[in-house]
């Protein structure tokens, strides 16, 4: 049978059987039942495409804490504190305050590129492993006291706060010049 469902109908009831169309447009809503009550799509027939307007949201949780934003010509925005998660909670990216992006994993973050740029300063926490060669086109600062050496000889220069070296060793070279 064909026709049109005009205004002022009410319901549509046809018992267990669902409703067909090509298109099903809705002017307000589309919604389950109940809460959490109806999946969009099944494992066996998924539906292909998604088309959503500009600063269209997707909400996530009962009480939609969680937000996905789509921002016009740039990209999209997950609200306030909120992380995006792999694996378990423990590797996340997320921005724990304005302009601060934090990336957290509870073993090792690998970064495979032929050419990493950090464009900005940098600070280390723990031991910096380097198996290349380290090139530095500015001045290398230690702290007052620290030292510089090798993996069988790690104080061999001492730096003091006064500007003092101390070697360790024994000066092996076939020119020296120390003047002051």
């Amino acid at each position: 049978d064909t026709g049109s469902i005009t205004s002022g109908f009410g319901a549509i009831d046809n018992g267990t059987s669902g409703i067909r169309t090509n298109t099903f447009t809705a002017e307000t809503a589309f919604v389950p039942d109940a809460s959490d009550g109806a999946a969009l799509g099944t494992t066996a027939l998924e539906f292909s495409d998604l088309f959503l307007a500009d600063a269209s949201t997707i909400q996530f949780g009962a009480d939609q804490d969680v937000t996905l934003t789509h921002v016009a010509d740039t990209g999209l925005l997950l609200n306030t504190t909120m992380k995006l998660q792999f694996r378990d909670a423990a590797i996340h990216i997320s921005s724990t305050a304005d302009g601060d992006l934090s990336i957290a994993a509870d073993d090792e973050i690998d970064l495979t590129s032929t050419l990493i740029d950090i464009n900005g300063n940098a600070t280390v926490s723990g031991t910096l492993g380097v198996t290349g060669i380290a090139t530095f086109t500015d001045d290398i600062i230690i702290g007052d006291g620290k030292t510089i050496g090798s993996a069988s000889d790690v104080d061999a220069i001492t730096i003091a706060s006064n500007g003092q070296l101390t070697l360790t060793q024994t000066l092996i070279g076939t020119a020296l010049d120390i003047s002051g």
